[in-house]
Formats: C-alpha cells, structure tokens, sequence
C-alpha cells in the first residue's frame, strides 16, 4: 500500500507571488463589499458616518503593504484592478434590478433597487476618491519612503493614510451624499469618517507589520528607489 505524506501546513504555504495574489484578492473585495455597505448611514446626534468606512480602512492597510513590499507599480495596478470590480458590480446590480421577476413569489424588489439603485452615486464618489486617494496613498509610501531609507514603517503607513484618506473622504462624501443632508452636518459627516478611518488604521499597524513580515518572509523586496520619485 502506498503512504501519502500529506502536510496541510506545507500546502498551505505560499510564495512570494500567491501572497501577492492574496493581497490584491482582499483589497478588490474590500472595496467592492464597501460600496455596498456605504448605502445605511449611522448617526449618533452630531457624528454621522456610513457603514462602509468600518471595512474600508482594510483597503488602506493591503495598499500599504501592496506598496511596501511590491512597489507603487503593482498598487497602481491593483487600484485598477479593484476600480473594475466595483464598476461591474454597479452594473451587474443594475441589470439585476431590470430583470423581470414574481410580486408574489418575491417581494424584496423594493428592497434590492433601493440598494443597488443607490450604489451607481455611491461607486461614482467611490471611483473619484479611490483613484485619487490610493495615488497619493501609494506616492506618499514612496516618498517617504525614500527620505526614510525605507525604515519607520510606521511613518509610512500612517503618512500616506493621512494624506490619502484625507482626499479620498472629502471626494466621497461630498459627490455621494450632498443634497441628502445639511452643509453643517455634511461637514460633521466628512470629519467623523476621516477621524474613524485614520483611527481604524493607526489601530491596525501591528496587522500592517505582521503582513508586510509575512510576505518577506520567503523573499526579500527592495522598492525604495530614487527613480521612482
């Protein structure tokens, strides 16, 4: 009889490229998950914020580690990458609200175009602060990276997350929810989110270490490079 030696932890192990992978596949279904999240808006009195901002500080942590470890390059690409996702799910929504369907066998129509009709405004304002937040995100890693010789990641990470989440907030909230409130409470909307998705990261950083330790730890990286200022 032939033995099998079968360890699930050897299996399991990746390389260098599948962490890669690991990482960009997060970072697409943060991003989209998000979106879909950012349609209910909790309020306590003056602080506003919308549910998606509790998940998408993860898409600041992955685009940190993407950049420390692989390069600006491979970030910029992964933003692309995770731009597509979300226009596809805007339009998988929408063809998914103009499909014929039962009133008596469903009932949650209402429901379901209340979502994903909402979510095109919220894409939009995702898509602009997405692809201007992670560019600033991803060229202050590099810049300050460079003047740091690659060391203090902590400054790293949360240099670019305050620049980046800064932009990112002020885009967002301001295409997708004005009209929908007053000025001073969309001001106080834009403040409380900036504060929480900074917060949330800052929290974070010991996540941000052991992942960037994880994917070096097989295969080093140098991306700090004077060129690419």
């Amino acid at each position: 009889m032939v033995k099998y030696d079968y360890n699930v932890r050897n299996d399991l192990k990746l390389n260098f490229t599948q962490k890669k992978i690991v990482l960009i596949t997060i970072f697409a279904v943060a991003g989209v998950l998000s979106d879909l999240l950012a349609t209910k808006v909790c309020s306590w009195g003056f602080f506003s914020i919308e549910c998606g901002c509790i998940l998408f500080p993860v898409c600041y942590l992955v685009a940190d580690v993407i950049t420390e470890v692989f390069g600006e390059k491979t970030m910029i690409k992964t933003a692309l990458l995770g731009m597509s996702m979300k226009v596809m799910m805007v339009i998988c929504g929408l063809l998914c609200i103009m499909m014929p369907f039962d009133p008596a066998t469903f009932t949650a129509q209402p429901h379901l175009a209340y979502v994903f009709g909402f979510v095109p405004r919220i894409t939009f304002a995702s898509l602009c602060g997405y692809i201007v937040g992670q560019f600033v995100n991803a060229r202050l890693m590099t810049i300050i990276g460079n003047y740091t010789n690659g060391e203090h990641l902590f400054l790293r990470t949360i240099g670019s997350t305050v620049g980046g989440e800064l932009v990112d907030t002020i885009l967002f909230i301001g295409i997708a929810f004005v009209g929908t409130m007053p000025p001073v409470m969309l001001l106080g909307f834009i403040l409380t989110q900036y504060v929480m998705k900074v917060l949330i990261e800052t929290v974070l950083q010991p996540v941000t270490y052991r992942a960037v330790s994880w994917c070096r730890s097989d295969e080093s990286s140098i991306v700090y490079r004077k060129e690419d200022l």
